[in-house]
């Protein structure tokens, strides 16, 4: 299983056109505007370093999902970069990858690196298969961390995942309900998104962060405790300005101008 790196060839192959055509050119800008055709052009090149085999079409040969997901990987661990036209392979398989990638996102003993790249792949493959797995690290993360904020990502592009996250929102910590606002705010018309957010938004200290999802959600259903919120004397600046926003794409009317005098973020502000 070789190792070659792929963008250090491409970097010569760069470096050899440049000097051999840098008098044809005004400056470097002009010769940099012809990246994406010297890049189209180098993978439609036999190359020595490939056995005269085209870069762009290496992979291609290649139809063992399981056999491409341990060449990234052992690339990964050799440091060497990954090549773009390996990872491409592999989400062009579609499902027939799916089933590795998925056990590799839920492997604990796999790198984050490794991980991260099997659930980015997922999502280009639109995948339905790991749903389970995500809600499983969803329910066991104390809090949010890349891999669940990948996890998250996914989710959000699958289907029947409003009665799981809903159910994760319950129990979860105040961080990682944070997280599935986001996910549940576009579930807009189910009264109990409109509960969940607007308790949130109610108990929270981040009133600006609670107030756009509230305002994504579409419910006009939030406008009474939005509006309460913007007339709390104790209000700051920002939170004041994220909650009127909300407001207005709710369809309510503008809350009345206040002065914020003081307010370390109105103040600043006055400086541009």
């Amino acid at each position: 299983m070789k190792l070659i790196d792929f963008d250090g060839q491409f970097q010569a192959y760069l470096r050899l056109w440049m000097r051999a055509n840098q008098k044809k050119y005004k400056n470097v800008d002009e010769m940099e505007a012809l990246m994406p055709e010297l890049y189209t052009r180098w993978l439609n090149e036999p190359a020595d370093w490939l056995e005269d085999e085209k870069p762009g079409f290496y992979f291609d040969r290649i139809f063992d999902a399981e056999a491409l997901i341990a060449w990234m990987r052992a690339y990964m661990q050799g440091r060497v970069p990954v090549p773009d036209l390996l990872l491409d392979r592999i989400s062009a398989l579609g499902e027939e990858a799916a089933e590795g990638l998925t056990a590799l996102a839920g492997d604990e003993g796999a790198t984050q690196e490794e991980r991260m790249t099997a659930i980015g792949l997922l999502r280009e493959i639109e995948s339905e298969r790991p749903k389970e797995l995500y809600l499983s690290m969803l329910r066991e993360a104390q809090g949010p961390n890349e891999l669940t904020e990948s996890a998250l990502e996914s989710l959000k592009a699958m289907r029947d995942v409003l009665e799981p996250c809903l159910q994760l929102a319950g129990g979860a910590s105040p961080e990682m309900r944070e997280a599935l606002a986001d996910l549940l705010c576009q579930y807009p018309g189910d009264g109990r998104v409109l509960a969940f957010l607007a308790g949130e938004f109610a108990l929270s200290k981040k009133k600006a962060l609670y107030a756009s999802f509230l305002g994504k959600l579409g419910d006009a259903g939030a406008l009474p405790a939005l509006e309460n919120a913007a007339s709390d004397p104790g209000l700051n600046y920002l939170d004041f300005i994220e909650i009127s926003s909300a407001i207005l794409a709710l369809g309510g009317d503008a809350p009345p101008e206040r002065e914020f005098s003081g307010d370390p973020y109105y103040e600043s502000l006055k400086n541009f």
